[in-house]
């Protein structure tokens, strides 16, 4: 017998800035609570500067091409009765691309109402000794804007 993989998934798209930490997501998102292990959020990374004046253009064309490997995305969200979930890992989708994605599971989304959610992003910066070695020089940390999405009751959440 011969098994296709299937996709149900309720997908979104948020973009992330690294270079402002700025994110970019859409004001509709959300899961129904009856939703169970479909609830994605996709991450695409951005890195271009505040602004497109002389100085982040330089930047732009002296700076090394940055990619998602260098840079690691944990997602923090709030929930509508003021519990945290601290600490979810965004994982790069495929290492040649720019994508990341987190699957929020069930205990995640078991509330109804809105939820705030904030991004880390982290990076190491990397430098040479004095022999032309690479060397770990410190961790950084930028911190997103704030987005939201929303748990919905199903035609059933009274009834039960």
């Amino acid at each position: 017998m011969i098994s296709y993989m299937k996709n149900i998934n309720r997908d979104y798209l948020v973009t992330v800035n690294v270079k402002t930490a700025e994110v970019t997501a859409s004001s509709n998102m959300s899961f129904y609570i009856t939703d169970i292990n479909t609830c994605n959020i996709f991450f695409k990374l951005s890195f271009k500067g505040p602004n497109n004046d002389d100085i982040t253009n330089l930047i732009n064309d002296k700076a090394p091409k940055e990619n998602a490997n260098d840079y690691r995305l944990t997602l923090r969200i709030l929930k509508p009765d003021g519990m945290r979930i601290d600490n979810i890992p965004v994982e790069l989708r495929d290492p040649d691309s720019d994508f990341l994605y987190v699957d929020l599971k069930p205990e995640q989304l078991n509330m109804l109402g809105t939820y705030t959610c904030e991004l880390f992003i982290d990076s190491l910066v990397t430098g040479e000794d004095e022999n032309g070695e690479e060397i770990d020089l410190r961790d950084e940390r930028s911190t997103t804007n704030s987005f939201t999405f929303t748990v919905i009751k199903s035609i059933f959440t009274d009834v039960d």
